[in-house]
This record gives C-alpha cells, sequence and structure tokens, in this order.
C-alpha cells in the first residue's frame, strides 16, 4: 500500500497557500516526502507537517487583495477613523456616558492591578528568590495542623551538610539599645548567619567583605545610619548595644543597606552576625529544644528540597523527644513564593503582607465595575444605531460589506475605550492610587515589577474592553439590511433578551457591591465599638530595665497619686505576647502565657467567670484561663482541670472572659495567666485616676529619667494598642464605601443614558398619549414598567448574594465578630431605589414638562 502524507496537513497547505505558488511548494514538500519514505515512515510524516507549517508565511499565504485594493483599505482605515470621530463628537450625550462609566472603571482597575501587583512582586528584587526556602514545622495544636516559622536553631548544622544545599542562614529577633555618642534609641535586631548576604539581595550602599563574619562587625540600614549619623560616612564608626541582660557590646558598623525597594516583605534594620547571640545565651544556641525565629536555605541550582526534606523529616521525632509539649507533624522546606503566599497561615511568620480576601474582593468588586461599564456601553451603543441606520443603509447600497460595517463601529468603540484608558490612567495617577497610598501602611508604586506587566495590563485593557464592549454592537448593527431600513420596516428590539440580561447584570452587580459593602461598613463599625473584655481606658504600661530600677519605677509608681493600683508581669496583653505549649493528658495546646502578680487582673480590668484571681502568695502552681482556651479543650467544668507546662502541674482556679490582644484578625486567640513567681517582671502596668493619665505618663517619663538616663522610654497607653489595626480597618471601609459609591454612579449614568435614549425616541408616542387625555402617573408608568421588574428581579438575586459572599469573607477574617443585622441591608437597597428613582425622575420631568404641540408639529 502506497504511503501519503498526512491528509489534513495537505489540505491545510492547499486552504492557506497562494494559488500561484502552490503548485511549486506542493511538489517541494511531497518531493521531500519521498525522500524521507526511505528512512523512516513515521519520520517522513512528522517532517511533511512541520514543512507545511514552516511555508506558512507572509509571502505565501493566499491573498485576495491587490496592492491597489491595500491602498484602498488603508484609506478607509483612515476614514473609519475620521467618521468615528466625528460621530462620537456628535452625540455628545451618549459618548459622554460611556467615556465616564469606563473611565471610572479603568481608574479603579488600574488603581487595583498596582496594588494586587504589589504584593504579587513582593521580593521579586531577590536575585536568587526561585532557589530560596523556609524550614516549616508542621504542629499538631489540639487537633489542628498549625505551621510554624519557629524551628530548632541546631537545624542548620544538619542542613548545611547537605549537598544540594549551598547556603543556610538562621534568623534570630532580638532588641537592644543602641548607642552612639549622645543618640540612643531601642532598636529591632536581627541575627543571621554570614550567608544571610548571599541568600538575600538587599541592595547596599557600603559593604566590607568580613561584615557578618566578624562578629565585632554589623550592618545597618540607610535608615538608622541617617538616624544615628546623619550626613557623615558611618563605615568604621563605633557603637554600643545595650542586650536585655544589661550584657554591653560594643561593635564597628561594617555595612550599611541601600533604601529597600518597595516591595519586600520584611526589612532588617540591624543586623549582627549570630554568634552574638551564641555568645549572650549559649546554652539556648546549642540546644535542639530552643526554637530560633526562622531558617533559610538557598539550594544549588538546578537542585531542589528533596534531599533536604528527607533530612528534617528524620528529625522529627528527634524535635518531639527533647519539646514534649510540642508535637510536631512534620517538618519540610516550603519554597519562598510559596511561603509568601501563605505567610498569614505560619504562626511566628517574619515576612509581611495579610490575608488575602481584601485582595481578592478588591480585585473582583474591580473586574465587576469594568463589567459594568461594558454593560452599559453595549446597552446604549446598540440602542443608540437607530440614529444610524440610514448611514449603515447607504454604506451597503455603494458597496460596503458587512465586515467593513463592523470594522467601523469597532474602531469607534477603539477609540472610545482610548480616551477612558486615558482618563481612567489619569485618575488613577493622580487621584485614586494617592488616596490609596495615604490609607494603607504602604506605598504601592505606579508600576508593576515586571514591566512587561504595564504593557500587558494597558494592552490588555485597550483590546479587552474594545472587544468586550464593541464586538456585540458591531455583530448586530452590521446585519441590517438597507431595503428593510429605507422602507422603515427594520425594527430595534427595545424589549430584546440581550437588553433585559445586560440592564438586569447591572443591577444585580449594584445590588451585590452596595449591599456587601453596606454590611462590611456595619461590621466595621461594630468592630471599632466592641468589647476589648475590658477597659483599656486609663491604662498605662511600660516595659522594664534591670531589677534594681525596675523595682525603683514600680515603687514611684505606686506612690503616685494619679495611681490607682500598679502591677508587674512578664509578658503583657497588647506588646508581648509570650506563646507556649501545654499538655493535657495525650493533648496538645498552643496558647499566649502571662506571667502575672496578683493586681494584673484588677489593674487590667479582666472579668473573672467563674473562679478567683491569684492570691498575693502561694498560688505558684495555679493557672487562670480565658474562654477561648476552655472552647479549645472542649471542658464543661475548667475548674476542676489542669494543664502540664515544663512538666509542671497547672490548676484551673479560674475563667476570664475574651479579651483582644491587638487586633480581630483570626479571631480571639487561647491565654492563660501564671503567677510571677521567681521571674523578673519586664512590664509594669498601672491604673490611672479618672481623666489623669496625661499627668501620670508625665511623671512616668520624668521617673524614667531620672532613674535609667541611658535607656530610651518606651512607655505607652493601653487604649492605644489597636490603633494600627483600626486605622487599617477605616481604610478598608473608605476602599469599599469608595467602589461601592462608584458602582452606584456607574449603574446609574448607564441607566440614565438608556432611559433618555428610550424617553426621546418615544416622545411621540409620549405626545399622542398626552393629546388623547393620559396623565403624567399613566405615563410615569409606561416608562418604569419596562425596568421595574428588572429591578426587582436583580434585588432578588443580588442582595442576598452580596449578604452571603460579604459575610463569607468577614468571617473568613474576623471569626469571631458579632451577627450581622438586617439594618445595612434595608439601608443599602433603599438608597439604591432611590438613586435609580432619581435617576429615571429627571428624565420623567422633561416628558412632564414638554408640550405635545412641539413634538407632533411635523407630522
Amino acid at each position: 500500500m502506497k504511503v501519503t502524507p498526512p491528509k489534513w496537513a495537505d489540505k491545510f497547505l492547499a486552504w492557506y497557500c497562494n494559488p500561484e505558488l502552490l503548485e511549486e511548494i506542493q511538489g517541494d514538500v511531497y518531493e521531500l516526502f519521498e525522500k524521507r519514505l526511505e528512512q523512516n515512515t513515521a519520520r517522513a510524516k512528522r517532517l511533511f507537517v512541520w514543512d507545511v507549517i514552516r511555508f506558512f508565511r507572509w509571502s505565501t499565504i493566499k491573498r485576495t487583495t491587490t496592492q491597489n485594493n491595500y491602498l484602498n483599505n488603508t484609506i478607509m482605515l483612515g476614514n473609519y477613523f475620521k467618521t468615528g470621530y466625528r460621530n462620537l463628537l456628535k452625540d455628545k450625550v451618549t459618548t459622554t456616558i460611556s467615556v465616564l462609566g469606563l473611565s471610572l472603571a479603568v481608574g479603579c482597575a488600574i488603581t487595583t492591578f498596582f496594588c494586587i501587583d504589589y504584593f504579587i512582586g513582593m521580593d521579586a528584587f531577590h536575585l536568587n528568590k526561585e532557589r530560596i526556602y523556609q524550614v516549616i514545622n508542621v504542629v499538631n495544636d489540639n487537633g489542628h495542623h498549625q505551621k510554624y516559622s519557629d524551628v530548632p536553631i541546631t537545624l542548620e548544622s544538619k542542613l548545611r551538610d547537605i549537598a544540594d544545599v549551598e547556603k543556610v542562614t538562621r534568623i534570630e529577633y532580638g532588641n537592644g539599645n543602641m548607642r552612639y555618642e549622645d543618640n540612643v534609641f531601642s532598636e529591632f535586631i536581627h541575627f543571621v548567619d554570614p550567608d544571610f548576604k548571599e541568600i538575600f539581595s538587599f541592595p547596599t550602599k557600603q559593604m566590607e567583605p568580613d561584615a557578618l563574619s566578624e562578629k565585632s562587625k554589623i550592618i545597618i540600614s540607610d535608615r538608622i545610619a541617617q538616624k544615628y549619623f546623619g550626613q557623615t560616612n558611618p563605615i568604621g564608626k563605633q557603637v554600643s548595644i545595650k542586650f536585655k541582660d544589661d550584657k554591653i557590646l560594643a561593635f564597628q558598623i561594617g555595612g550599611v543597606l541601600d533604601k529597600t525597594p518597595p516591595r519586600h516583605s520584611f526589612n532588617p534594620n540591624v543586623i549582627i552576625s549570630i554568634d552574638v547571640f551564641k555568645e549572650l545565651r549559649p546554652e539556648e544556641y546549642e540546644s535542639l529544644s530552643y526554637d530560633t525565629d526562622a531558617i533559610f536555605v538557598m539550594v544549588h541550582d538546578g537542585a531542589g528540597p528533596t534531599a533536604a526534606n528527607d533530612i528534617l523529616k528524620a528529625t522529627v521525632e528527634e524535635q518531639n523527644n527533647v519539646q514534649a509539649n510540642k508535637k510536631v507533624i512534620s517538618s519540610s522546606l516550603l519554597s519562598y513564593n510559596h511561603v509568601l503566599d501563605i505567610n498569614y497561615e505560619i504562626v511566628g511568620s517574619i515576612m509581611g503582607g495579610g490575608h488575602p480576601a481584601g485582595r481578592i474582593a478588591l480585585g473582583v468588586t474591580s473586574i465587576l465595575l469594568l463589567l459594568l461599564a461594558c454593560s452599559n456601553y453595549i446597552n446604549i451603543s446598540v440602542s443608540s444605531a437607530s440614529k444610524r441606520l440610514k448611514e449603515i443603509a447607504m454604506r451597503k447600497v455603494l458597496g460596503g460589506s458587512r465586515g467593513m460595517i463592523m470594522r467601523q463601529f469597532i474602531i469607534e468603540n477603539i477609540l472610545v475605550c482610548l480616551i477612558a484608558v486615558i482618563i481612567g490612567t489619569f485618575l488613577s495617577y493622580f487621584f485614586l492610587l494617592p488616596g490609596f497610598n495615604m490609607a494603607m501602611p504602604v506605598e504601592i508604586p505606579f508600576s508593576s515589577y515586571n514591566m512587561l506587566n504595564n504593557v500587558l495590563l494597558y494592552a490588555g485593557l485597550l483590546i479587552g474592553l474594545g472587544l468586550l464592549s464593541g464586538l456585540y454592537p458591531a455583530l448586530f448593527i452590521s446585519k441590517f439590511q438597507p431595503i428593510s431600513i429605507f422602507r422603515g420596516s427594520q425594527k430595534f428590539g427595545r424589549k430584546s433578551w440581550l437588553s433585559r440580561i445586560l440592564l438586569t447584570f447591572q443591577f444585580v452587580i449594584a445590588f451585590f457591591t452596595i449591599v456587601g459593602s453596606f454590611v462590611f461598613t456595619d461590621a466595621s463599625l461594630q468592630l471599632a465599638n466592641a468589647d476589648w473584655g475590658y477597659t483599656p481606658n486609663d491604662i498605662i504600661s511600660t516595659p522594664t530595665v534591670k531589677n534594681s530600677t525596675s523595682e525603683a519605677l514600680y515603687n514611684k509608681i505606686v506612690s503616685n497619686s494619679s495611681v490607682q493600683q500598679a502591677a508587674k508581669s512578664f509578658g503583657h496583653i497588647g506588646p508581648y505576647n509570650p506563646l507556649i505549649s501545654a499538655r493535657y493528658g495525650e493533648t496538645t495546646v498552643q496558647t499566649n502565657s502571662y506571667e502575672i502578680d496578683h493586681n494584673y487582673v484588677d489593674v487590667m480590668g479582666l472579668e473573672i467567670l467563674e473562679g478567683r484571681p491569684f492570691n498575693e502568695k502561694g498560688d505558684y502552681q495555679k493557672i487562670i484561663i480565658n474562654e477561648k482556651l476552655v472552647r479549645k479543650m472542649g471542658w464543661d467544668a475548667p475548674l476542676r482541670e489542669h494543664l502540664v507546662i515544663d512538666s509542671t502541674r497547672y490548676d484551673v482556679i479560674g475563667v476570664v472572659k475574651d479579651v483582644v490582644i491587638s487586633d480581630y484578625y483570626g479571631g480571639m486567640s487561647p491565654m492563660l495567666f501564671k503567677p510571677l513567681h521567681d521571674k523578673e517582671p519586664n512590664y509594669i502596668t498601672f491604673k490611672t485616676q479618672e481623666n489623669a493619665s496625661m499627668k501620670a505618663m508625665s511623671d512616668l517619663k520624668g521617673y524614667w529619667k531620672e532613674l535609667a538616663p541611658d535607656d530610651p522610654f518606651d512607655g505607652f497607653y493601653q487604649a492605644k494598642i489597636m490603633d494600627s489595626f483600626f486605622d487599617e480597618n477605616q481604610m478598608n471601609m473608605l476602599i469599599i464605601s469608595f467602589l461601592a459609591v462608584v458602582t452606584l454612579i456607574i449603574a446609574s449614568i448607564g441607566l440614565y443614558g438608556l432611559v433618555a435614549y428610550n424617553i426621546s425616541r418615544r416622545m411621540k408616542e409620549f405626545s399622542i398619549r398626552k393629546v388623547l387625555g393620559a396623565n403624567l402617573f399613566y405615563i410615569i408608568k409606561l416608562i418604569n414598567k419596562e425596568y421595574m421588574w428588572l429591578l426587582v428581579v436583580a434585588l432578588i438575586i443580588g442582595a442576598p448574594f452580596g449578604v452571603y459572599m460579604m459575610n463569607q469573607l468577614i468571617a473568613s477574617v474576623y471569626p469571631d465578630t458579632t451577627q450581622m443585622t438586617a439594618y445595612p441591608v434595608i439601608v443599602a437597597i433603599l438608597i439604591i431605589m432611590l438613586s435609580f428613582i432619581i435617576t429615571v425622575a429627571r428624565q420623567v420631568y422633561k416628558v412632564g414638562k414638554a408640550n405635545p404641540v412641539n413634538n407632533l408639529r411635523g407630522d
């Protein structure tokens, strides 16, 4: 049997190839096919297909146009732009409505894109980002698998011996008071291995080769350099740092980091060799039971995490043997990008960035705004096409094809979209993004981390909007027949299914977005006025210094006439919340732990629900727990229960009401309170007399200057510990409310344009009805009846969906918020209905005031 080439490839060649060249090209590929058959049949067929594809070039494809036709098409293209431009100027109302709606949507979309892009491009400046991994432990937290950034500090040595691993660094957090001459400030410190400089590509201003290799040399950020040294070159300068145990060490500045790019997940200010940490805390440095804040590895180019994961897996049993209160399920490497994506799920993550729900909601809302603006444009374009019926018919009579008519309308639409993109860019650059940055804790640039993304954004907006909003009107309008138009028998389907669907879709988006925003606003306002579990007013707290100074400071505070009562603690609700593991039988639970004296409960105003607070002495093996921990343990009678902490049994003597630590993200946290026995306190907290907190704070600063002149003062009002959360919550509320207003504006102007056009088209009908005796109420009914039932359908679909989706979003971010009420939904619906009524009412008023004689004079 004779072997032939693939038939589909042969047909494809005949379809695209210029007939004048087909015989020659077909002969060549057939000849090559016959030669290759002698070697291998399958290979000959594959190469035949490749040859057919290879000949698919501009010079060989079939074209029906001559050079003259090409010139004509070029001239026609210019004519399309001129005609489109004139039509836009001619119909100013329709153009303004379309451009305004699209511009608002585009401006919001561009702003949202750069916001989301900011987080997607996080840490893109790290050159080896794709090769960086972090060690993550998964711990059994009372049946819940919880990811932890904190892992045993000694894992570093095991990872360094793996062939696939090139670099390893630990990151250990610390604090210290740094001094240069008379400048003394409390600074947050990163203790790291020398490989830190190779793994992470933080930009540098100056860097000595042995910085971090020499433990006496430290690296500081540009901000710290300006803070301490001003314009002086800091390299080689000597500073001293006093650490928590009052040990003072001298360091030389060995490097200065340049300003970190805006898209960063963490930004170290003072970087010190981890050998210094070893010197400060040698026992913990060598202990498998001590967890460091993070361990990162960089694998060799082309290698993966498999070998390291095998080693880490083998350490799980060893970790569990030395950490009885912590049940590790798995230990493995997660890629840097993946850790960035799920950092909100990782306890103790060193990377910034919150829950993605807000960004998802922002993105979805922006897409809905674009769809809303496009549906507006489609409806108005199709409805207003009746003004141009004779133009369309004349073009067809003079030889214009349907394709030419389509191109005409698509080009007009692209012009509208181009104007909208330009205005939207202007709005985003000068108003929306600056406003967004004022509300955000980060500075989002008006650019993507990847320049290609900028090109794709604008190309996608222009092409996507052009096709999405212009393709159907072009297809619909271009199908009209000239003979029907000239006879006057061409009918426009003002009640067509597509028009109804698009209008309903607009209303659904409006109800969904606005009702959802009111639900979110209501939840935010509830959070702003929610009970913290205690009354923070008139409470002041301050970190302590060394023991003798701490005691002297405490004595001065309790003797102040403005102070009602004072308490000492190790850990404090808000700024310092130590996390420990506790056991109950075979169950392990992670909980915040505070060691407090007998006054702390009263000073903080914690509400005892069951049991009692601590006595001044004697309750050394007792604990007080909160409601969340009771629920987590599943206890019905908590006062009969106990927990084991570091092999010591603690009996529960009291249950306090749940309190908010520093925000509502993730819900309430489990807490326990132990007596402050033989541990040195690190916080003093006191309750002032009513309206005396400002005087008490002033006195506290004076005491501090007297007793600890070399240490920075860090006292604070307890009522301000939630300020950053409330600021962020206020920002979210403003953004969502703004998007809701934009949605309402776009929907209203779309409805306005559609109603205005339909009324102008039916003015003669309404005039005749008025002459025949119809009153204004009847005319209003005629105008509104085709919109009202669509509005009701949209209300039934959009409002419940908006409530459900926003409640899901709120529950994922704020699990312990109170349930919503019907009030925000009712208010949102009334506002939407009122806006739509006002939009239609203005047009109805014009009908009522119009003189029928003027409209019928020409008939």
